[in-house]
C-alpha cells in the first residue's frame, strides 16, 4: 500500500473524534473555567430540524481546503416526545478510503431543552476491525465525578447557545468535557474576527485557537484554527487541524433548518 495512504488511514482513526473535539472548544466568559451546570442559557443558536453537513479533507497546511477528500460528517437536532432535544453526529470515510480502512463514528446525546445539560450519551465507532462503544447516564449532583461536564456532543450545542456578546468579548476559555469514559480539560483562545470566503459567500467569523495534545498525530500544542459565524448561531464553518504531515480540513458544505442564513 502507498505510504501516504497508510499514514492517512492512521489519521482517519482520529478524524471524527477530532472533528467533535474541536467543535466543543468555542465560547464562554474571559479566562474562567466553564461550569456548564451553572451557566444559564437562552437558546437563540439552534432549533429542532437543524442539520449541518461537513466534508473532511487532507492536504498541505495553510491552504483554503484540503485536496484529498477523506470523509463526511453530519450534525443534527431533533425534538423528542418528552420535549427534550436529541442531538446526533455521524461521520464516515469515503468509499475510496473505506477500501483501505472503513471508519464510521456515531454519537447521540439527549439534553434537557431548558438547561441543555446532558441526560444520556452514547457512541459507536468502527475503525477498521476495531469497535468502540460507550454510553452513560448523567447524574448532575455533588457526588458525581462528571458533575461539571457534558458529553463531547452536547458540549458543542450548549456552547453555541451562550450569549453572542460573551463570545465576541471572550479571551481564553478553560473547560472540561466527557468522552469515552474520561474527563478532558482544555482551553481555547479567541483570536478576533475575520472575514473568510466560503461556498455561502464571504462570512464574518470569530477565529479560535484550541489546545492540542502533542504526540504521534499532532506536531504541536497550537496551530489549529476554528472559524465560527460571528452571530447568535455560532456555527462552525471551517476547521484547520495540523498533523505531523500536512493538515486536516473540516468545511461546512450544507445547512438546513438553521434559525438564519449562514452568511447573515
Amino acid at each position: 500500500m502507498n505510504k501516504k495512504l497508510i499514514y492517512l488511514n492512521r489519521l482517519n482513526c482520529f478524524v471524527f473524534a477530532v472533528f467533535l473535539l474541536f467543535f466543543c472548544c468555542f465560547f464562554a466568559k474571559t479566562a474562567v473555567f466553564l461550569n456548564f451546570l451553572e451557566e444559564n442559557v437562552q437558546n437563540t443558536a439552534f432549533r429542532s430540524g437543524e442539520k449541518l453537513k461537513y466534508k473532511i479533507s487532507y492536504g498541505k497546511s495553510n491552504k483554503k481546503r484540503g485536496r484529498l477528500l477523506a470523509g463526511y460528517a453530519t450534525l443534527s437536532v431533533q425534538s423528542r416526545d418528552d420535549n427534550n432535544y436529541q442531538l446526533e453526529a455521524f461521520g464516515k470515510t469515503t468509499n475510496f478510503f473505506s477500501l483501505f480502512m472503513k471508519i464510521e463514528h456515531q454519537y447521540q446525546s439527549i439534553v434537557n431543552r431548558e438547561t441543555l445539560n446532558a441526560l444520556t450519551f452514547s457512541m459507536a465507532a468502527q475503525e477498521g476491525k476495531f469497535y468502540i462503544n460507550d454510553s452513560i447516564k448523567f447524574k448532575h449532583d455533588a457526588e458525581s465525578p462528571i458533575k461539571n461536564s457534558n458529553d463531547i456532543l452536547s458540549t458543542l450545542y450548549k456552547l453555541r447557545a451562550i450569549n453572542e456578546v460573551n463570545n465576541k468579548n471572550s479571551d481564553t476559555l478553560f473547560f472540561s468535557y466527557y468522552y469515552n469514559d474520561q474527563i478532558f480539560e482544555s482551553y481555547i483562545i479567541n483570536l478576533g474576527e475575520e472575514i473568510i470566503k466560503t461556498k455561502f459567500g464571504s462570512i464574518n467569523t470569530i477565529k479560535w485557537s484550541p489546545l492540542l495534545e502533542k504526540g504521534r498525530i499532532f506536531k504541536d500544542t497550537h496551530g489549529a484554527f476554528i472559524w465560527t459565524t460571528a452571530n447568535s448561531m455560532n456555527i462552525p464553518v471551517k476547521l484547520e487541524i495540523p498533523v505531523l504531515v500536512g493538515s486536516i480540513y473540516v468545511t461546512l458544505i450544507s445547512s438546513e433548518g438553521t434559525l438564519y442564513n449562514v452568511n447573515n
